[in-house]
């Protein structure tokens, strides 16, 4: 059994003792990146009780690294799998390392010796920006995870993988319409019971691709003026089909959109209201019920204008506004929500320059 990944970084520390409550790390890292995963460890080396969150450097160059963690392990209860993406900076070169069980702690301490070895399951391929938080799924139901990524300036800009369940994978050719698209997200739109996929560009548009659950997808585009640089799909105001909510890459704040279970959204609301003038090119959007009353909340990352928490009222609106972190950052790049301290509460960790 796989029992222990070591990722190493000179940028940041994170330490989880236990498996019951693996922090998904998208925390967005600085500066040159190593990784490597360990197969195995001795009982000196399993971790202690201790609960670690230290960032040790917070300037520096390179786009958001990402453990993107997927709940299938939990069928052979042994933890959670993990990819590891890396990114050296613009048009670097990324990496999928391969594929690692985690029953017991990611390690990122402050220091980082030569570059360790390790197996790549998969190289993107050099003169890309793959800048964006990649996706595991099985998208043809054959019980293996494919790897979906997005390169933001390149052509095709969507790339889909499908996993052979041995570590490998192969491309699949697409046709879709191709303007640049950047943030990804995922889950079963139409409720034929097959994961589809939504695709939103920095320079605008927004891309729907519904599944036929044999790796085949049918396109539906939505035009938009503003770029978007994250997506979530979540069911926002009850009545049973996924919404869409988009961060804008300039203008364009948090867009709520309600989807009609067909691939269809229509706009609802945005936020925060737009201010002549004034651009907020947002960062980062994660969903979850921070007040615990049953509604689903946003947290958002607006770079310099620093974090926005906004309450749901379960039937698609929201409330809110700037919240007071005690942080030294004024460059806030990356959100992850994790329960670190293990007390049943979603906690929030964030990165970003001083």
């Amino acid at each position: 059994m796989l029992s222990r990944m070591v990722c190493r970084s000179p940028s940041w520390a994170l330490s989880r003792p236990r498996s019951s409550s693996t922090l998904p790390a998208a925390l967005g890292s600085i500066g040159t990146l190593r990784t490597r995963c360990s197969t195995t460890a001795t009982r000196s080396q399993r971790p202690s009780s201790r609960r670690e969150l230290s960032p040790s450097q917070r300037k520096g160059a390179g786009h958001r690294p990402a453990l993107v963690r997927s709940p299938l392990a939990k069928r052979e209860k042994r933890g959670h799998l993990l990819a590891v993406m890396l990114g050296l900076g613009r048009r670097s070169r990324w990496f999928l390392a391969t594929i690692c069980v985690v029953a017991g702690r990611a390690t990122v301490p402050r220091s980082a010796p030569t570059l360790p070895n390790y197996s790549l399951a998969l190289t993107l391929g050099a003169g890309k920006e793959w800048r964006f938080q990649p996706l595991l799924v099985d998208l043809n139901g054959d019980g293996q995870l494919d790897l979906v990524a997005t390169a933001r300036l390149a052509s095709p800009s969507l790339h889909i993988w499908l996993g052979d369940g041995k570590g490998g994978f192969n491309p699949v050719t697409t046709t879709w319409t191709d303007v640049g698209y950047g943030a990804l997200a995922t889950g079963d739109i139409n409720g034929d019971g097959f994961p589809d996929i939504v695709v939103a560009s920095h320079f605008g548009g927004v891309q729907t691709l519904l599944s036929d659950g044999r790796g085949g997808f049918t396109e539906k585009v939505l035009r938009r003026e503003d770029g978007h640089v994250a997506a979530q799909l979540a069911d926002v105001n009850g009545d049973g089909h996924l919404d869409l909510i988009l961060l804008g890459y300039r203008n364009a704040g948090i867009e709520v959109y309600f989807g009609d279970g067909a691939g269809n959204w229509t706009l609802h609301t945005t936020l925060p209201e737009a201010r002549p003038g004034r651009t907020m090119p947002g960062r980062a959007l994660v969903i979850s019920d921070r007040n615990h009353d049953g509604h689903l909340d946003l947290v958002a990352a607006f770079q310099r204008w620093g974090v926005y928490i906004y309450h749901g009222d379960g039937q698609g609106n929201f409330t809110g506004g700037p919240v007071n972190l005690a942080s030294q950052s004024t460059d806030f790049q990356s959100l992850v929500l994790g329960d670190v301290n293990e007390d049943g509460r979603p906690d929030l960790v964030f990165n970003g320059a001083i």
